[in-house]
């Protein structure tokens, strides 16, 4: 059956084909070696690894996983019992960025977490948000996610540029 069948008029028809001919940047697959701007850092007091990865550049989406210390293989989250969460950063304006918890992605699309499958469960934040991972009786730890920046930036305007103090003491 044709949409024109259907009674749907030639612009519904050409926009149809156009966004089913459109390319989409995957998302969400995990790095594989030697991958451009895959971060990891150590957990303390653990076995494991915050590992950062890029998702589509588009939106700036940046994944998170747990990775295994020793070998290098990502694992689900290793603690029985955490949190992740999104706090406003340092420059952030006070009320502008909520303090969100982190749910996995496999769990935000209500997948059961004894059926994630083993190495798949991940995180997903946006450029430049600080996070906070807690555990009980461990010091919390905050990180930032890295800002991305085009390779090349669109031309300057020709425009007169007055600059303020960025930031300023008070009380």
């Amino acid at each position: 059956m044709r949409l024109a069948d259907l009674g749907v008029g030639e612009g519904a028809s050409t926009f149809a084909k156009a966004s089913l001919d459109m390319l989409i940047e995957p998302t969400g697959l995990k790095p594989s070696p030697g991958d451009a701007n895959v971060f990891t850092q150590p957990i303390p007091d653990s076995s494991s690894l915050i590992r950062l990865f890029p998702g589509c550049t588009e939106v700036k989406e940046y994944y998170l996983d747990f990775v295994r210390t020793a070998t290098g293989e990502a694992v689900n989250p290793p603690f029985p019992e955490f949190s992740l969460f999104s706090v406003p950063g340092p420059d952030a304006p006070v009320g502008l960025w909520p303090v969100m918890s982190a749910r996995s992605l496999e769990i935000s699309f209500d997948m059961p977490s004894e059926k994630i499958p083993p190495k798949e469960e991940k995180f997903v934040f946006s450029d430049g948000q600080t996070c906070i991972l807690r555990r009980p009786d461990h010091q919390d730890v905050q990180f930032i996610i890295p800002n991305r920046r085009p390779r090349n930036p669109p031309p300057k305007l020709d425009e007169r540029f007055l600059e303020f103090p960025r930031y300023v003491e008070y009380d």
